[in-house]
């Protein structure tokens, strides 16, 4: 693995001191965890899983908290958390941290593309094996895409959505391609795509990438609270509006709500 790599992985292990943001995947089946969804990254046998692993299993797993080792809980995995299309990876799914022209990547990112993408594999300047990044939300209702799944994110008049959005409607919808401007796809958001619960929203949803005492999160955190968290404004600092995330469905691509 690339040193860099390994040092920063090093870095988030824990044994530093260094607060991990987690994220949660989808539901799984088996195991004993219940149909809990999985935590990403856990930790087995003293190493960090981004994605589900096979690793001392016949078939995919993930752990449903972020430690196996310490909790014991764990189910096989029953989807996707983060796939891809285009690129040259088949669909398979992002691996974060990836690391690129020595730099790791922990989201997908623009450098060098002109949409987010993502590698395939811990090493893209090694392997060579890349995809765009995707995400689906909620089915839309009325619109004209028959109840097609929002597509995040979304270009519109020269701005990408990563959520739904009421520019130039009296509702939230979003596009259910990538691009509206060229397919013109789109329908009325029908639900949230990361609702909070508790905290002062009152259920809204993480609004990423968010600003908390002069540092961007681009994914729920747990720094100073004791269950992952997020802002659902782009600024706490200034809004003060949070929840705790529930992790009914998490973005696999962080990004801005609108970026030119």
């Amino acid at each position: 693995m690339n040193v860099l790599l390994m040092f920063l992985l090093f870095l988030i292990s824990g044994e530093v001191g260094v607060t991990h943001a987690f994220s949660h995947g989808n539901a799984t089946i088996n195991g004993n965890a219940g149909g809990a969804v999985c935590v990403f990254p856990f930790k087995y046998e003293d190493i960090w899983h981004s994605k589900c692993t096979s690793v001392g299993h016949d078939k995919p797993w993930c752990a449903t908290t972020n430690d196996y080792t310490r909790d014991g809980r764990w189910g096989e995995c029953t989807g996707l958390v983060n796939p891809t299309m285009n690129g040259n990876a088949a669909g398979e799914e992002c691996s974060f941290p990836f690391v690129y022209k020595d730099t790791a990547y922990w989201e997908c990112t623009s450098v060098a593309h002109d949409k987010p993408w993502c590698a395939t594999t811990d090493d893209y300047t090694r392997d060579g094996r890349w995809g765009e990044c995707i995400r689906t939300g909620n089915p839309t209702i009325n619109g004209n895409a028959g109840g097609a799944l929002c597509v995040f994110p979304f270009k519109y008049k020269g701005i990408w959505h990563s959520k739904c959005t009421s520019v130039r409607h009296d509702k939230p919808w979003c596009a259910t391609t990538d691009d509206y401007t060229r397919d013109g796809r789109w329908g009325e958001c029908t639900g949230l795509v990361n609702p909070t619960m508790n905290g002062n929203a009152a259920g809204e949803e993480c609004s990423f990438p968010f600003v908390y005492k002069d540092t961007a999160y681009s994914k729920c955190t747990s720094v100073r609270h004791d269950k992952p968290w997020c802002a659902t404004t782009n600024d706490y600092t200034r809004d003060g509006r949070w929840g705790e995330c529930t992790g009914l469905v998490t973005p696999f691509l962080q990004c801005s709500d609108e970026w030119m």
